[in-house]
């Protein structure tokens, strides 16, 4: 298994030395096109602390990628349950408009989802990605322009 780690900021090779010191872990910071984030890779981890929409995960879904992400509104309303990790506590954070819930998520539990999709069967492998196929397809533009076209008539 390999990780891949985007990030928009590079980061300093002292610190990368102490942060990250593990051959399956590769840092990539000069990503110079966000269509390089969806090239390569078969998972994307995203535990997200609070809900909302999110570009990353259904750009990645739209690749065929299986997500891991936080379960909480709005993705446990769509993803399949070998998906979702659990979270392990909430608080209430401040925004620019209101308060929202902001999750936590406990590293084992993250790392031990990481090992059951590691270990998952060929077949069960594909399945997850015409899932995440599916999934993609149902949002697509394809699919809601007709949808937006037809509320934007009616206002």
């Amino acid at each position: 298994m390999k990780f891949i780690i985007y990030t928009q900021h590079e980061i300093e090779p002292e610190l990368l030395a102490m942060v990250v010191d593990d051959p399956r872990v590769e840092i990539r910071s000069e990503v110079h096109s966000y269509n390089e984030t969806w090239a390569e890779g078969d998972v994307l981890m995203l535990p997200r602390r609070f809900g909302g929409l999110s570009l990353q995960l259904h750009e990645a879904l739209s690749s065929g990628m299986i997500p891991i992400c936080t379960d909480i509104e709005p993705q446990n309303n769509f993803l399949r349950s070998e998906s979702l990790i659990p979270t392990c506590g909430s608080k209430k954070i401040q925004t620019r408009g209101s308060e929202i819930d902001c999750y936590d998520v406990a590293p084992a539990v993250l790392a031990n989802r990481i090992d059951e999709l590691a270990n998952l069967s060929k077949e069960r492998i594909i399945e997850l990605n015409e899932s995440s196929d599916s999934i993609a397809d149902s949002i697509s533009w394809d699919r809601l322009k007709p949808v937006y076209l037809n509320t934007l008539e009616n206002l």
